[in-house]
């Protein structure tokens, strides 16, 4: 690889003592390895080819594993991984060629062009990058490329480097010298890959800053619009906050409940007398006379047109949908700080205070808020820290008493929120090309009811942002939609989420970052791989070609699912086969969760770190292992 050192120093300038390897009779002696050295490829092995093939051979013999289970076996595999790396950290050899690896990485001119073209990248981004015109629009554009520019420009320089690391000391015969020492070919893989790894974290925790103290600085601009202080602003900066800036989970509402609806149907049906002409009608038309098969896809059409009619509304009418969710925990996230009186309207008994903009971003248009103690319902608020708050007459007497003045810091409580995510398609044409409607939110045990209007644009994705005081104690809370638009109106019922805080937004990124390493830890491997057998360009080539079945896992695993046909079976079993050793890297993009605030969890993370490092990358360098322990080094390469 030209951009490698010319010249391979001498492995004791980096802490690799010890006499020449002996041999006997023209056999190296690291060929007689201890039990574990040998052992720990092949039970590596034989876990990959379990996590890979055991759901098939599993599901063919009719036993299924409970999530429990496979949980518990996750995470043995991790902890016995992460303590054999632990125990290989203390061999002084793979520290040494790990400590090299690091600083011949680090001073190549690919690692100096990625810094540079990365410096460029980010740069520029926040300039050119405008979204649909609103602050949180910047900043979601934002985190989307710089994100996915990260990605790619470290993979990039993870396969070049990898690629180029076994088969550039081969070509330039460098390898020779680390065969007159002491170590063995699978210390030499283990160290190499331990070197890239820390230098994609060194590289990684760089771009990492910089994304986020470039998001941070458009966190703090004015708004887009050209309207500063309205509504618009106001809402846009709460996007902002509630948000982007912020770890959510989402829960999705409880399963529709049709098999009332759908007997109804049949009874219908069969009073009618339409049952069994609508039967004969399938038998001839799509099953060839068999009887079970069409009353099934005719129990399955009757079933998607009951769950159609109890996913849509029709226009202006009363009857609402409803849906419940459960388990919405919310953690303690009341905010509390102080706020400056502006002005005092005792005719409307409100009183205007100014705050920091990011604490009064979490308040609710209509809900409760609470100054000195007493409760008001929240109005009007806008970027600079302004909002309006309305008392009752009670409220508004007893605050009298306390001769409140211009400029007094008064003491504001703000409840946690919750926010409800939906799309709206509208089945006919609306009057004014909006879709206007009325949800209720209704805590079932106090009654407590939150009411909030809209009017949205067909087929885009909303959010409404409510107090949590609609949750009940026991996490339920019940969602209504009334519809108030000129056409029918569809929601559906995976168009729908609950969204709540559990956790910031810092700790998010710190595991977003990690996520996208893990990707980079299954590239150091494969690298590895290709470049202990082939040249580096054939490696690259290599390389290129098995990335995009990395990020198409999805689509293979639908496009060969198994059934009774002998050729889908037989393609379902070569793409398990390809899970052996390939991950879906698309579940170590970050973006999602960055761009929409959704909570990255430790136990996800760890997860995807069992299948993408323990498993596969830990098998490929098995592989290569055992291909590089049994190479003639002195054969010409291709």
């Amino acid at each position: 690889m030209s951009d490698l050192p010319p010249r391979l120093p001498a492995m004791d300038e980096v802490g690799l003592r010890g006499r020449a390897t002996a041999t006997a009779g023209g056999v190296r002696a690291d060929r007689f390895l201890p039990i574990w050295q040998i052992g720990v490829p092949v039970v590596l092995s034989l876990v990959a080819l379990a996590y890979a093939f055991g759901e098939v051979v599993l599901s063919a013999i009719g036993v299924t594993l409970s999530p429990t289970l496979l949980g518990w076996a996750q995470a043995v595999l991790g902890v016995l991984v992460a303590a054999l790396l632990s125990a290989a950290m203390a061999n002084a050899n793979i520290r040494a060629v790990l400590r090299y690896t690091f600083l011949q990485c680090l001073r190549t001119r690919i690692v100096a062009a990625f810094a540079l073209l990365l410096g460029v990248v980010l740069a520029v981004l926040p300039l050119m990058m405008k979204g649909d015109g609103t602050l949180a629009g910047q900043i979601r554009t934002f985190l989307i490329y710089s994100t996915a520019s990260t990605s790619a420009l470290l993979g990039l320089v993870t396969v070049f480097l990898s690629a180029g690391l076994v088969s550039g000391d081969v070509r330039t015969k460098q390898i020779f010298l680390l065969e007159a020492k002491p170590l063995a070919r699978w210390q030499y893989l283990l160290g190499r890959w331990m070197g890239l790894v820390l230098l994609n974290v060194v590289l990684l925790a760089v771009a990492g800053g910089a994304i986020y103290g470039l998001a941070q600085h458009l966190r703090g601009k004015e708004n887009l619009s050209e309207t500063a202080g309205g509504p618009a602003n106001q809402n846009d900066y709460r996007r902002v906050e509630t948000e982007i800036f912020v770890a959510r989970d989402q829960i999705r509402p409880e399963p529709l409940n049709v098999d009332k609806a759908l007997a109804d149907r049949v009874a219908a049906l069969r009073r009618e007398d339409r049952y069994e002409k609508v039967l004969e009608t399938y038998m001839e038309s799509k099953t060839q006379g068999n009887r079970e098969q069409a009353e099934q896809m005719l129990l399955d059409e009757l079933h998607k047109q009951v769950t159609q009619e109890k996913q849509s509304v029709p226009p202006m009418s009363r009857v609402a949908l409803q849906w419940t969710f459960a388990n919405v925990r919310p953690q303690d996230q009341t905010r509390r700080g102080q706020a400056k009186l502006a002005a005092v309207d005792p005719g409307a008994r409100k009183l205007v205070l100014r705050g920091a903009p990011g604490l009064t971003a979490h308040v609710v248009h209509g809900g409760p808020v609470w100054i000195d103690g007493l409760e008001a319902q929240a109005g009007r608020t806008n970027r600079k820290g302004y909002f309006e708050a309305y008392f009752t007459l009670d409220d508004w007497m007893t605050l009298q008493k306390r001769e409140i003045k211009g400029e007094q810091v008064m003491a504001i409580t703000i409840e946690p929120l919750i926010q409800l995510k939906y799309k709206a398609t509208a089945g006919g044409e609306l009057e004014d090309g909006r879709v206007k409607s009325l949800w209720v939110f209704t805590n079932p045990k106090t009654g407590y009811a939150y009411q909030a209007f809209r009017s949205d644009a067909p087929a885009g994705e909303e959010t409404i942002t409510v107090p949590a005081k609609v949750v009940s104690d026991d996490g339920r809370t019940v969602v209504n939609f009334i519809n108030r638009s000129t056409a029918s109106i569809s929601i559906l019922h995976a168009d729908l989420a609950l969204l709540y805080r559990t956790g910031a937004f810092e700790w998010n990124f710190v595991r977003a970052c990690l996520l996208m390493l893990l990707a980079l830890a299954f590239l150091s491997a494969l690298g590895l791989f290709a470049g202990s057998f082939v040249s580096f360009p054939v490696a690259c080539l290599l390389c290129f070609c098995v990335l995009p079945y990395t990020v198409g896992g999805s689509f293979l695993a639908s496009a060969t699912r198994a059934d009774n046909s002998a050729g889908m079976m037989l393609s379902h079993l070569a793409y398990r086969g390809m899970t052996v050793l390939l991950p879906d890297l698309m579940q170590t993009l970050p973006t999602d969760h960055l761009v929409q605030g959704l909570h990255l969890s430790w136990l996800g993370l760890a997860r995807i770190a069992v299948a993408t490092v323990a498993v596969r990358a830990m098998l490929v360098l098995a592989l290569a292992w055992a291909i590089f322990r049994n190479r003639e080094l002195a054969r010409v390469q291709v």
